[in-house]
C-alpha cells in the first residue's frame, strides 16, 4: 500500500497534464416527488497502470501538493464536454454540480477563469453548480465572500459542501450567501431514530428553512433515512439508496437495456422552479387568523400537493400522520418496494373548493371535511401552483382543539 501511494505521489502530475481524470454522475433526488433535480461530478482516475483509482487514494495526495486546483478546472471542462455532448442529443439535462475545493480560492482570479470556461463552452449558466466546501470559509474568508458574489451575478449557483463536518458551519451560514447547505454524511452515518445525530439533523433543517437555505442530505442508503428527511422538510437527498456515482457509459447503456431507466433526464425547469419556491413560501405562524394562531402549540400539519385526481403528501410532522392514521388514511409515507411512490389520497370536492378559494383570495381558510365518516376541522393556505402539470401546493393545519 506504501509504495502504492509513493507512485500516485510521484505520477499524479502527469496524469492531470494526460488528463486521465474522467467526471463520475451521481443523481441528487428532489424528497417530495423522487425526481431527479440534480447531478453531482465526481472525479475517477483511470490510471494506464494502476486502473480506476478511488478520490480516497489521490484527494489527500493532491491536498497535499496543493494540486486540487488543477483538477477541479479539468472536472469542470469534462462536464462542459458531456453537457454539450447531451444537449447536441436533445436532451433536457438537469443542473450539475461541481466541486471547488478551499485551494482554489487562494488564487483571486479563479472565479473569472471559471466564468470564461463556461462561456467558451455556451452551456447555459444555470447548468452549472458550484460546490464550495465548508473549509474554505476558514482558509480565506475574504475571497470566499467576493467568489460567491461573483457566481451569483453571473448566473450560477452555490452551494457549500460538507456542511458539519468542521466547526464553522454556523458563523458561515450567517456570513454567506449559500443557495443550499449540503450537510456532511457523518450525520446519517450514527443515524438513528431518536439519537443525537438525528436531533441535529433536525435543528439544522429548521434553522436552514428558517434562513431561506435549500437543504441537502448525502449518505441515504435506506427507507428509515428518507421517512426521516421527509418529515424535517429537507429539500434534496443524495446517497446509494438512489445511485452510486457512475460515468456516462453507465447510464447510456442502462437506458438502452431498460426504457424507464431516467437517463440524464430530470424535473422540467418550471417543476423544480415551483418546488423551490415552495419551501420560502410557506405561511409562518405570524400569517394566520388568531384564532387558529391560539392553538398551534404542536399541531397536525403538512403540506399537500393538489392535483386532478388527488392530494400528495409533500412533507408532514407526526403529529398530522397519526392524526390521518387515526381516521384511516394509511400513515406511511412511501411503499415497501419504491421511496418514488408518494402517499395520496382521494381529493373529496370540500377541501378542492378551499383550496382554489385560499389559491384566488391569498388567505387562509376554514373548513369541515369528513374522513371515513367522521367531522374533522382545519384550516390551510394555498402556497403556489405548477401550470404545467395543474398541482396546487398547500399547507393545511387541524388544531389541536378540533381533534383532541
Amino acid at each position: 500500500m506504501e509504495n502504492r501511494q509513493q507512485w500516485i505521489r510521484e505520477n499524479i502530475s502527469e496524469a492531470l497534464k494526460n488528463r486521465e481524470f474522467e467526471a463520475w454522475y451521481q443523481p441528487i433526488v428532489r424528497t417530495v416527488s423522487g425526481a431527479v433535480s440534480n447531478y453531482e461530478a465526481l472525479a475517477r482516475w483511470r490510471s494506464p497502470q494502476l486502473g480506476l483509482v478511488h478520490p480516497t487514494e489521490f484527494i489527500p495526495i493532491l491536498e497535499e501538493l496543493n494540486m486540487n486546483a488543477q483538477l477541479d478546472e479539468m472536472m469542470l471542462c469534462n462536464v462542459l464536454t458531456d453537457i454539450q455532448k447531451l444537449m447536441i442529443e436533445g436532451r433536457d439535462v438537469p443542473p450539475i454540480s461541481v466541486n471547488l475545493s478551499q485551494t482554489d480560492f487562494k488564487d483571486e482570479s479563479v472565479v473569472d477563469r471559471l466564468i470564461v470556461l463556461v462561456n467558451l463552452s455556451q452551456v447555459p449558466h444555470d447548468k452549472i453548480i458550484f460546490e464550495i466546501t465548508e473549509s474554505a470559509c476558514v482558509d480565506s474568508p475574504a475571497v470566499l465572500k467576493d467568489a460567491i458574489r461573483k457566481f451569483h451575478n453571473a448566473g450560477f449557483s452555490v452551494w457549500m459542501d460538507d456542511f458539519g463536518s468542521g466547526y464553522s458551519s454556523l458563523n458561515a451560514l450567517s456570513q454567506y450567501d449559500f443557495d443550499l447547505i449540503k450537510s456532511d454524511m457523518c450525520f446519517l452515518k450514527s443515524f438513528h431514530s431518536g439519537g443525537k445525530s438525528a436531533t441535529v439533523l433536525g435543528h439544522v433543517l429548521s434553522m436552514a428553512q428558517d434562513l431561506h437555505i435549500m437543504t441537502l442530505v448525502e449518505g441515504v442508503e435506506n427507507l428509515e433515512h428518507v421517512n426521516f428527511l421527509k418529515k424535517l422538510s429537507c429539500d434534496r437527498m443524495q446517497g446509494f439508496l438512489f445511485q452510486k456515482p457512475a460515468p456516462i457509459a453507465y447510464y447510456k447503456h442502462q437506458a438502452k437495456v431498460n426504457p424507464d431507466f431516467p437517463f440524464f433526464s430530470g424535473e422540467k425547469k418550471q417543476e423544480a422552479q415551483y418546488y423551490d419556491s415552495i419551501r420560502f413560501k410557506e405561511p409562518g405562524p405570524a400569517t394566520m387568523p388568531e384564532e387558529l394562531a391560539r392553538y398551534m402549540k404542536i399541531p397536525a400539519q403538512a403540506t399537500l400537493e393538489l392535483t386532478d385526481t388527488d392530494f400528495r403528501l409533500l412533507f408532514s410532522n407526526d403529529e398530522f400522520l397519526e392524526f390521518m392514521a387515526g381516521h384511516g388514511v394509511r400513515k406511511d409515507c412511501f411503499s415497501n418496494s419504491s421511496f418514488r411512490k408518494l402517499w395520496a389520497a382521494e381529493a373529496g370536492p370540500v377541501v378542492r373548493s378551499i383550496v382554489e378559494t385560499s389559491r384566488r383570495n391569498h388567505s387562509w381558510e376554514m373548513f369541515v371535511d369528513e374522513l371515513n365518516g367522521v367531522k374533522v376541522m382545519g384550516w390551510l393556505y394555498a402556497i403556489d401552483e405548477d401550470p404545467s402539470r395543474g398541482a396546487i401546493s398547500f399547507k393545511v393545519v387541524f388544531p389541536q382543539q378540533f381533534h383532541s
